[in-house]
């Protein structure tokens, strides 16, 4: 446990020094760019204004699916202010991996958007050789988990136990 955590934090010092380094970009025709170099394609659909469906495709330049983000919400009983009956809506990103069979799940801060996920798999090297890494995509998985939808089955289980 104690090595996993280290791990994780090494990576993670490691890959924001990284970000800082490489300028990340995507272009209009959906291309990352890490430095001057493409690394993959994204794709945006949904994200409407008030839209809660919204996905963005990651894929290699032959149309291949590499990564499949979509945007959730849930409403967290514990960011929930007692006047504000509205408020604690928690909005998140699930990664989902071609060819894994376990997700990641990122807080959303602001309004959904390519740059964003781009940066993301940029900092935690997601992509190599314009293909994925299976241990970038452990570690990201292992170090972030499921913990919204988590904490949303959790919730639903005890308001349900709740009520018997």
């Amino acid at each position: 446990m104690k090595k996993t955590l280290l791990l994780t934090l090494l990576f993670a010092v490691a890959a924001s020094s990284f970000a800082q380094k490489q300028k990340v970009n995507v272009n209009r025709h959906g291309e990352i760019t890490v430095g001057n170099q493409v690394i993959a394609y994204i794709e945006k659909v949904g994200c409407k204004m008030l839209s809660s469906d919204c996905q963005f495709f990651i894929t290699d330049e032959n149309d291949n699916l590499l990564i499949a983000v979509t945007t959730q919400s849930f409403r967290d009983k514990d960011r929930m202010m007692p006047n504000h009956p509205e408020s604690g809506t928690v909005n998140y990103y699930v990664f989902a991996f071609k060819g894994f069979d376990t997700t990641a799940e990122i807080e959303i801060d602001g309004f959904p958007k390519e740059e964003t996920i781009a940066e993301t798999i940029a900092r935690w090297r997601l992509i190599k050789g314009k293909r994925l890494d299976p241990e970038a995509v452990k570690l990201f998985v292992s170090s972030y988990g499921t913990r919204f939808s988590d904490k949303e089955i959790r919730q639903a289980l005890s308001g349900f136990l709740l009520r018997k």
